[in-house]
């Protein structure tokens, strides 16, 4: 099995945080751009806390939006 490498570089953090956003329902496609010019704004520690609770937030609206 192979496993999927963890990227963090800032591009991909941020496109990241943008897809878990819209999959939670937080964001939509059309705000996708003006969200990522506010993320630029951010520090590497800040940016990090939005990527992981946008991950947090992704997971946890999927499971009430989407039951198993």
């Amino acid at each position: 099995m192979v496993m999927p490498q963890l990227s963090l570089a800032r591009e991909n953090m941020k496109k990241n945080t943008i897809e878990n956003m819209i999959a939670a329902g937080a964001l939509t496609r059309d705000q996708a751009a003006r969200y990522g010019k506010v993320l630029d704004s951010f520090n590497d520690l800040q940016l990090t806390r939005v990527w992981l609770l946008s991950d947090m937030y992704r997971e946890e609206t999927g499971e009430i939006l989407h039951p198993e």
